[in-house]
C-alpha cells in the first residue's frame, strides 16, 4: 500500500512538471522569439538537505576544539556517536571545497550564555555558482540549509577563538571526531579522555565567524538563536521583483552587458553599428529597443546547432540567455542585420513586454501602435 501511494505521488509530481513545461513551450511560441531582458523573473537556487542527513546519521552531539600544535592554527571538530557518519559528512564538504574552494563552507558561532550555538552551511554565492554556473546576470534567490547545534556549556578556549577569528588572516581546521566512550549527551570541551580528532582529511578554512553578542552578526549571517527562528506564519513569501520602468532599464542594461558585451560595445561605439540606432529612431524606436533587438537576433549565431523544430529552437535560445557570455573575438557583421529584421525583432520584444505589463489586453498589431503604448505606460 505504501509503495502504491509513493508511486501515485510520483505520477502526480511528473504530471505537474509536464504541465508546467507544456505551458512554458506555449508561452515561448506565443512570444515567437520576442524577449525583454529587463523583465524580472523570480528564480531560486536551493541546496538539498544531504549535509543535514549525514550529520544526523553521524549522531552529531557536540564540538571539540583546540590547537593542532603550539604554533599551529586552531581546530574545530564536529563530534558524533557514529564516526562513519561524521566522516561521510566531512567527505561531502570536501566535494564542495574541490569545486569552489574552502570558502564554500560557512561556519559561525554565536555565544548564548552559558553556552553557544554553532552553524555549518554552504556559502550562498558559491552555492549559486555550483548549481547554476558563473552567471553575472543571474539574481536568483539562494536557499541554503544550515546545520545548527546548541551547546549548553562553553569552554574558555572559545573566548580566545573569538578574538583570533577577528584577525585579517585566521585559518581554522575543520574536522570530525567520535564521541569519547566516557562522554554521554552533549560533548564539548578540550579535556575529554579518548577525544581523538582526525587531521588526515581535515579542511583548512580561511576563517570562521565567532560572535560574542547577537548584535555582532552581519545582516547576511545564517545563525539564529531559538527565540529568533520565525514560525511558519511569519516567514511569508519573497517580495515580488520590481517591474517599474527605472528598475527594468537598470536590469536590462546590466544583463545585456553581462551576456552580450561585444555586441553592446559595438552598438555604442562603432559607426557602422550606430547606423542601426539611427534607423530605429526614424521609426520611433528608442536606442535601447534597437540594442536589445540586435542582441536577441545575435543569439541565433551562438546555438550549438540549428534545430528543425521551431519550439526547440526557441527553447534553446531561451536557455542560452542564461548561459552565454559573448567572447570578444565574436565576429560582428552589420550587413547581416538588415533593417527589416531589426524592426521585426523590436516588434516581438515590445509585444513580449506589453503582454506582461497588461495581461488582460492584447498588444497592438503594428510597430507604431506598440511603441505608442509603451510610451503611454512610461517604459520608453
Amino acid at each position: 500500500m505504501a509503495a502504491k501511494k509513493k508511486q501515485n505521488r510520483k505520477k502526480k509530481r511528473q504530471k505537474k512538471l509536464d504541465n508546467t513545461q507544456a505551458e512554458a513551450r506555449r508561452e515561448l511560441l506565443h512570444d515567437d522569439g520576442g524577449y525583454d531582458w529587463g523583465w524580472p523573473s523570480l528564480g531560486l537556487v536551493a541546496a538539498n538537505d544531504e549535509l543535514v542527513r549525514r550529520i544526523r546519521t553521524g549522531g552529531f552531539n557536540g564540538c571539540g576544539y583546540g590547537l593542532v600544535s603550539q604554533d599551529g592554527p586552531p581546530f574545530i571538530a564536529l563530534v558524533g556517536e557514529n564516526i562513519d557518519g561524521m566522516q561521510s559528512a566531512l567527505a561531502l564538504m570536501h566535494k564542495w571545497v574541490d569545486l569552489t574552494g574552502p570558502n564554500s563552507i560557512a561556519v559561525e558561532i554565536l555565544f548564548d550564555d552559558p553556552g553557544y550555538v554553532i552553524s555549518i552551511s554552504q556559502q550562498p554565492s558559491l552555492l549559486r555558482w555550483r548549481l547554476s554556473g558563473i552567471d553575472s546576470s543571474d539574481r536568483s534567490l539562494v536557499f541554503t540549509i544550515s546545520v545548527v547545534k546548541k551547546l549548553d556549556s562553553r569552554h574558555p578556549f572559545l573566548a580566545g577563538l573569538a578574538h583570533y577569528s577577528r584577525q585579517p588572516i585566521a585559518p581554522v581546521w575543520l574536522t570530525v571526531a567520535a564521541t569519547p566512550p566516557n562522554v554521554s549527551g552533549s560533548a564539548s570541551g578540550l579535556d575529554m579522555a579518548g577525544f581523538e580528532p582526525s587531521f588526515d582529511k581535515a579542511i583548512l578554512l580561511p576563517g570562521i565567524n565567532v560572535y560574542t553578542k547577537p548584535e555582532d552578526r552581519p545582516k547576511n549571517s545564517m545563525i539564529l538563536l531559538d527565540s529568533e527562528i520565525p514560525s511558519k506564519s511569519e516567514r511569508g513569501l519573497p517580495p515580488e521583483p520590481a517591474s517599474d520602468p527605472v528598475s527594468m532599464m537598470q536590469t536590462r542594461e546590466r544583463r545585456l552587458f553581462a551576456a552580450m558585451p561585444k555586441t553592446m560595445h559595438s552598438l555604442r561605439h562603432h559607426g557602422s553599428m550606430k547606423a542601426l540606432i539611427a534607423s530605429g529612431a526614424s521609426h520611433g524606436c528608442a536606442a535601447w529597443q534597437v540594442e536589445q533587438a540586435v542582441c536577441n537576433l545575435r543569439l541565433i549565431d551562438h546555438l550549438a546547432y540549428q534545430p528543425s523544430s521551431k519550439s526547440k529552437r526557441l527553447a534553446m535560445i531561451d536557455q542560452l540567455r542564461n548561459e552565454i557570455v559573448e567572447p570578444a573575438s565574436t565576429p560582428l557583421d552589420p550587413t547581416k542585420l538588415p533593417e527589416d529584421s531589426v524592426l521585426g525583432q523590436i516588434s516581438l520584444d515590445a509585444a513580449f513586454l506589453l503582454r506582461r505589463v497588461e495581461q488582460d489586453r492584447e498588444p497592438p498589431p503594428d510597430l507604431k501602435g506598440l511603441n505608442t503604448r509603451i510610451q503611454e505606460l512610461g517604459y520608453a
